[in-house]
């Protein structure tokens, strides 16, 4: 817009009309309104047409489906990884917490009497930050198996008192947690192709086959939106209920059961 103004400063508005500056001028302010538009996340203008005076609105569309694992796979790296690294992914695999969620927790966010994790805090960008909704605020229950693997650990760990990180690191003495990205790369990754897994995942992996595992188990989406404590449940449907195959084909079973009884099928 400042460019637009400045060029009728210069050749006045009769000048520029002569000398075609309108369309310039108006493709200018087209472009400052779809950079606006991009910027309030409503998606981004399409420019078409012969003057592309029009614009059309075109929404962003996922390059690439998030990797899933399945019950078989976690198993099996579960089986592969060192105590810490398979207390971290039980944990993760089994809660859906976030990443932040999980580096941030202490010993005090613990609850082995009421088998629940209390989540106020989530270590963001080297420092302890409250957690951002009312939502993310909620217990998060545990089984009892998880709640033995982190007593076990807790045991085993020389930073074990309430004030303490969960998974405390030793090169900062305490007093920080694990970088869980540098840990995912060194202590993670080198086991997946042991354990049979050759997508690419990463921690959020686990959030997301958390959530496919709750939605192919038949559990109402309230349900899986507060255990995942997301503020709305349209997040919980649009990004992270990705349904398995198994649970597709047996869905499609059903219809065609219904439409060709078995053993009815005629050959051509």
């Amino acid at each position: 817009m400042r460019e637009a103004r400045c060029l009728l400063a210069q050749f006045g508005s009769q000048h520029a009309l002569q000398h075609g500056l309108a369309l310039k001028i108006g493709n200018l302010r087209l472009r400052h309104q779809q950079r606006r538009t991009a910027r309030r996340g409503r998606g981004r203008l399409l420019l078409t047409g012969p003057g592309r005076k029009q614009g059309v609105r075109q929404s962003q569309k996922r390059q690439k489906v998030p990797a899933i694992l399945t019950v078989t796979q976690i198993r099996s790296l579960l089986g592969v990884l060192k105590p810490r690294e398979r207390v971290m992914i039980l944990l993760v695999a089994t809660t859906g917490l976030r990443i932040n969620e999980m580096a941030g927790l202490r010993w005090r966010d613990v609850d082995f009497e009421k088998l629940q994790l209390n989540i106020h805090w989530g270590w963001v960008l080297g420092e302890l930050k409250e957690v951002k909704t009312e939502a993310s605020e909620k217990p998060v229950p545990i089984d009892a198996s998880v709640a033995e693997a982190l007593l076990t650990w807790r045991l085993s760990s020389p930073y074990r008192s309430d004030a303490d990180f969960v998974f405390a690191s030793a090169r900062m003495r305490g007093k920080q947690p694990l970088t869980t990205g540098i840990l995912f790369r060194r202590h993670v990754i080198p086991c997946l192709e042991q354990a049979g897994i050759g997508q690419r995942i990463g921690w959020h992996t686990f959030r997301r086959t958390v959530a496919t595992l709750l939605t192919a188990n038949g559990e109402d989406i309230k349900t899986v939106q507060e255990l995942l404590r997301h503020a709305n449940p349209q997040i919980t449907m649009q990004i992270y209920s990705q349904a398995v195959t198994e649970t597709k084909r047996a869905a499609n079973a059903k219809v065609t059961t219904m439409i060709v009884p078995r053993g009815k099928v005629k050959s051509a």
